[in-house]
């Protein structure tokens, strides 16, 4: 059975790190091995929420910061994509406290009144990995259960994971102080478990590997593939592509996966983008991409100085893949310096939201 620590330990925990903060400036941050509470969680949800998060100047997550002790950033604003994650970091009962006051923000409701009949519902977006996903759920849905009578949430986890990682969703839909209580029972969970962060890779979802919904597609040898599904189908057999990653659909094991190349040229200013430090971008690119092997040629066998030219190797699903991948780096890079400069020659630029979105908190 799951059991709650006890409140005055945590309580007391949490005001000896509170004197500390008024004592020390900058103020402390709770790291991994100094709690062994500690956790790392990360939702998923669209712009204009993490916007209400964010808040004016960057005010609203400072007070949520403060108020629930925790580390909380956001990811970056990209062009065009419509979802964001917001990480939390901190002592397990801290990351919960700050799942429901979030979910208060959300949902315009006050900090300090407790849920009740009037309290609006949400639907918590978690993203779990997927070899930490079972114990969540447990035997037959056994923890599942358990958590759901402790806190009187619902929980629910989506089967397919999402493009380019092992992540899985774990929807938590409840008033703000059902969330509160089931985050930290899930949490409770995971550090029981923990020992598979290490047995397992994970790879966790990027919102730069969105895909939107698309009508039903026929590719040859599989099913209809649903919208659902929201991204890219995984095809067994691809080098470097872990297998049950978009899930398996009738007929897709006797795919035939040809090899093919592709040369493309790029600009050399983002070469450095596209490599990454130590060819880290390759390697991200290769793992997402579901195998594409990305070739960079020498840069004194150019003609053209301002172009650098990549060679793709792999299946036509992996190439287009990885090339559209390279490609959304680039144009995000060329955003990032264009808003860079008009900032310098602009301090009003300081004010715009999405200036302060894409700012580390």
């Amino acid at each position: 059975m799951l059991k709650r620590k006890n409140d005055d330990a945590e309580g007391s925990t949490t005001k000896r790190m509170a004197a500390q903060d008024e004592n020390n400036t900058p103020r402390s941050v709770v790291v991994r091995d100094s709690d062994p509470t500690y956790v790392h969680f990360r939702m998923l949800l669209v712009f204009k929420e993490a916007l209400m998060i964010v808040g004016p100047h960057g005010e609203t997550i400072n007070n949520l910061k403060e108020r629930a002790n925790v580390r909380i950033n956001v990811s970056d604003n990209l062009p065009n994509i419509p979802q964001r994650t917001i990480s939390v970091r901190g002592p397990a009962e801290n990351v919960a406290q700050a799942f429901g006051l979030i979910v208060r923000t959300l949902m315009k409701e006050e900090f300090d009144v407790p849920s009740n009949e009037a309290s609006t519902s949400y639907n918590l977006k978690l993203l779990v990995p997927h070899p930490m996903m079972g114990y969540v759920i447990g035997k037959q849905g056994s923890k599942f259960r358990e958590i759901e009578e402790h806190s009187a949430a619902r929980l629910k986890a989506d089967e397919l994971q999402l493009p380019f990682s092992n992540d899985r969703v774990l929807n938590v839909t409840g008033v703000a102080d059902a969330i509160h209580i089931a985050v930290y029972y899930v949490a409770q969970t995971i550090l029981e478990h923990k020992e598979i962060f290490t047995k397992h890779k994970c790879v966790y979802y990027n919102p730069v590997n969105y895909q939107p919904p698309a009508p039903f597609a026929q590719f040859p040898g599989m099913m209809p593939v649903p919208p659902t599904l929201g991204g890219f189908p995984y095809f067994p057999g691809q080098p470097g592509a872990a297998p049950g990653v978009y899930g398996i659909l009738p007929g897709m094991m006797d795919m035939k996966q040809e090899q093919a190349e592709r040369v493309i040229t790029v600009p050399a200013h983002h070469i450095g983008c596209v490599i990454g430090k130590k060819g880290s971008n390759l390697v991200n690119l290769r793992n997402r991409s579901g195998g594409c092997y990305v070739k960079v040629h020498p840069a004194e066998l150019e003609t053209d100085p301002t172009k650098r030219t990549l060679t793709l190797k792999g299946t036509e699903f992996t190439i287009n893949t990885a090339e559209k991948m390279i490609w959304g780096k680039i144009n995000f890079e060329e955003e990032r310096l264009k808003k860079k400069i008009e900032e310098s020659r602009s301090p009003a630029g300081a004010d715009d939201p999405d200036v302060q979105m894409k700012q580390e908190h």
